[in-house]
């Protein structure tokens, strides 16, 4: 055995003597003796090593100060929950996050979709209207809200029979036997003869059994003492001549804007046509319940009854006397504007601050427009962006908090 590998044994050689759990083989232990004995070296090595050892031992146990175990169960106790604690921070840190993220994608939601998710919109409640109104004709065709008196012989069942047949066959076999087509047209036109251009058109309007339906003259403007006048009317004219005006227009001026359109409304007025035509012949038939009614409950309902029907009839009278009056008669919107000769009619162009200027209140106005559209947006959603800020705040106190501890 060489002086490094007893130096390794040392160790081991000195606890097989303190500990006899600790084994070392003979052989190990021969070969180790057998080198102390014949290096000085290693024998004093091992000598001031055992010296050590045993000096250890010698030494007495001291003593704890007094409350040291107690102190130390609360330092440990305190470190466990100290541990606890930053782990529970850092769950709570991440939800105030996540909540604010959520809320504040709940207000951009908002904000595109807009609040009229939890309404009904404006178009919705007018198809509502009319599927209502719908609903309340067709129980009026069919009778079934008007309160019958008892009928006292067989012949006013055959009448009843033969009424409603009436119905069903007005409904289902009258068809349209002329098409109900509305023309107009819009003409923006510039003339240099202003006067005499509305005196030609007012005596060609006349000579077609047309008319003028509104006239509207102001002043558009002042050039050189000269005053240049605009002009809006709405003429009527008919629809037989609606072409043959529309070109006398356009001869007669320079055209610089035109807009011709024709409207069929044929399906719509003879669905109007058949449901009048229904509510006429249970007007009839009402009457002669009315006339046959003994008691006031059926009098007074009946009457009710009657002063509906009578107001539907009325109302759909309206309509088609306005259908037909403009399918009839034509309409022609007409905007008038005086110029002046196109040989003295010469317009500057802007000039460099002019265009400056314009670029200036242009942006000015675009500011103003949209802080006015951010302040009505901060107001419409006030209730949702308190709790956003309130989160925010207090996430953020916490964090601060717990950096400074």
């Amino acid at each position: 055995m060489d002086c490094i590998k007893f130096k390794e044994l040392i160790q081991d050689y000195i606890d097989a003597e303190l500990d006899n759990s600790i084994t070392l083989t003979s052989e190990a232990k021969k070969e180790f003796e057998e080198h102390m004995e014949a290096c000085s070296a290693c024998k004093a090595e091992f000598t001031a090593y055992q010296k050590m050892i045993n000096s250890v031992h010698a030494l007495k146990p001291e003593k704890l100060p007094e409350g040291y175990c107690k102190r130390l169960n609360t330092r440990l106790k305190s470190s466990k929950l100290e541990v606890i604690r930053k782990k529970k921070f850092k769950y709570t840190r991440y939800i105030g996050i996540a909540a604010a993220f959520v809320l504040v994608a709940l207000i951009v939601n908002f904000a595109l979709n807009g609040i009229g998710n939890n309404s009904i919109s404006m178009n919705d409640m007018a198809i509502n209207d009319n599927y209502a109104n719908y609903d309340a004709k067709g129980e009026a065709d069919n009778g079934a809200t008007a309160p019958e008196a008892p009928r006292d012989d067989a012949k006013s069942d055959e009448s009843y029979v033969a009424q409603k047949n009436m119905t069903l066959t007005s409904q289902t076999s009258q068809k349209p036997s002329q098409e109900k087509i509305i023309k107009s047209g819009y003409l923006y036109i510039e003339t240099i003869e202003f006067d005499k251009l509305i005196e030609s058109l007012s005596l060609e309007i006349k000579n077609v059994n047309g008319y003028i339906e509104n006239s509207e003259i102001s002043i558009r403007e002042k050039i050189e003492n000269k005053s240049y006048r605009y002009a809006n009317l709405n003429l009527r004219v008919p629809k037989e001549v609606f072409e043959n005006i529309i070109i006398y227009i356009e001869g007669n001026s320079e055209v610089t804007t035109k807009n011709i359109s024709e409207t069929d409304v044929t399906k719509d007025y003879y669905d109007k046509q058949n449901i009048l035509t229904n509510l006429q012949i249970q007007e009839n038939r009402l009457r002669e319940l009315y006339g046959k009614a003994e008691t006031i409950t059926d009098i007074l309902a009946l009457e009710n009854e009657i002063r509906r029907i009578r107001t539907e009839i009325d109302t759909y009278s309206i309509d088609l006397s306005n259908i037909d009056d403009r399918v009839s008669m034509a309409t022609i919107q007409l905007g008038i504007v005086e110029i002046q000769d196109k040989d003295i009619n010469i317009k500057a162009e802007d000039g460099l601050w002019t265009k400056a200027k314009k670029g200036f209140i242009r942006t000015i106005n675009n500011i103003i427009d949209f802080l006015q559209a951010l302040i009505i947006w901060l107001i419409s959603y006030i209730l949702i962006i308190i709790p956003v800020v309130v989160v925010v705040i207090i996430t953020y106190l916490r964090i601060k908090k717990n950096k400074k501890s």
